[in-house]
């Protein structure tokens, strides 16, 4: 079930960028590129930050402690929502102007700021409840996380076909 999750994690993260740049030209996907590199920094960062999670749910599991494995779950998502709020509330407030410095003035940084703002959405949303996924890999129970990984997957290739074509 590790290779389908990970082939379905794959389509889902890097799916998009060979349907742009299928679709569109070179300069538009540099410029979803910067936005998506920009959202991929800061969910590594975040990610890194919580990195014990699942550790400390699988040795709830193993000491068959279900009560510890649930609440620590609910915590650790709490967590990640607060992170991840905190998280979009920076780059609605910052990231347009980042974009400005980093890339200058004659780069469309308004197009990344607004790419920027969707794709943080989808992956924060991903960071937010990696704690339940967690704990479906601490439990050994992988067969309903590949279903979502392989629907999710689907899902973002479907709709980055039908926007690109927009």
């Amino acid at each position: 079930w590790a290779f389908f999750i990970d082939t379905a994690r794959m389509a889902k993260e890097r799916g998009d960028i060979w349907v742009i740049g299928y679709f569109l030209v070179s300069a538009q996907l540099t410029v979803y590129y910067v936005a998506l590199r920009l959202v991929e920094y800061a969910t590594q960062f975040l990610s890194g930050a919580v990195s014990m999670t699942m550790p400390l749910l699988a040795a709830d599991y193993a000491k068959n402690d279900l009560v510890d494995l649930i609440n620590k779950i609910f915590l650790f998502t709490r967590l990640n929502t607060i992170l991840a709020i905190m998280t979009v509330s920076g780059f609605v407030l910052f990231a347009e102007e980042f974009f400005k410095l980093w890339m200058g003035d004659t780069f469309q940084y308004e197009t990344a700021y607004f790419l920027c703002l969707i794709v943080l959405i989808g992956k924060l949303t991903a960071f937010a409840s990696a704690p339940i996924c967690g704990g479906f890999m601490a439990i050994n129970k992988p067969k309903p996380l590949a279903a979502v990984s392989a629907s999710e997957g689907v899902a973002s290739l479907t709709l980055t076909i039908l926007l690109v074509n927009l």
